[in-house]
């Protein structure tokens, strides 16, 4: 029987003792700092923001100005960010943009449903690629995808940090124990707990 060797965290906690120097140096006014701790975090947030977004609502939504919102609001509130532990930067950044994508998704659907109000339903929704998507579709998987981002908020963070991480941004299962310092069977018992509490919540 072979065994697995745990995963090297040194990497993990260097990574979180340089985000937490770029903080730290945010908070005394270092403006290149910010554009340092951006350029660390921006391409995961983006890939998590298209990932969580559906094509019909990816394409009316800006990915890029939801995850330059995110950062501004993160640099307002930076303040009152507590570090706890490794990877907590990351969750934190990804709690504030998975607030944004649910208020966008909001105003999308509310302006569906306006659009459908007072415009002709095939002028609105021409964009489709074959038309084989309708108007009442197109809203439903935009009212399901809200549905989903809701009930995923709900869940206690941890299990959301590993959901996203493992489902939707399509890291292992091993990067996602070395990072939070965990085992590999904590990460997945702790995937399976909540993808059956977030099927639960939708059911």
């Amino acid at each position: 029987m072979t065994t697995t060797d745990p995963p090297d965290p040194a990497p993990v906690i260097q990574g979180a003792a340089v985000t937490l120097d770029l903080i730290e140096r945010i908070r005394s006014g270092d403006s290149l700092a910010w554009e340092s701790l951006h350029g660390r975090y921006r391409e995961a947030l983006t890939r998590l923001a298209r990932g969580r977004l559906c094509g019909d609502v990816r394409r009316r939504l800006d990915t890029e100005d939801i995850v330059q919102s995110t950062f501004i609001a993160a640099h307002e509130s930076l303040e009152g960010f507590e570090h706890r532990g490794p990877g907590s930067f990351h969750a934190w950044l990804r709690q504030i943009l998975t607030n944004r994508l649910m208020q966008r998704q909001r105003d999308h659907l509310c302006d569906q449903r306006d659009a459908r109000r007072h415009a002709d339903a095939d002028a609105l929704f021409a964009e489709h690629d074959s038309g084989a998507v309708t108007p009442d579709e197109a809203l439903q998987a935009a009212e399901e995808q809200l549905l989903f981002a809701e009930a995923l908020t709900e869940l206690p963070e941890r299990a959301q940090e590993v959901l996203i991480a493992t489902q939707m941004e399509g890291e292992s299962v091993a990067s996602v124990a070395a990072r939070m310092n965990l085992s590999v069977a904590t990460i997945r018992r702790a995937r399976s707990e909540a993808i059956a509490a977030l099927t639960k919540k939708l059911d």
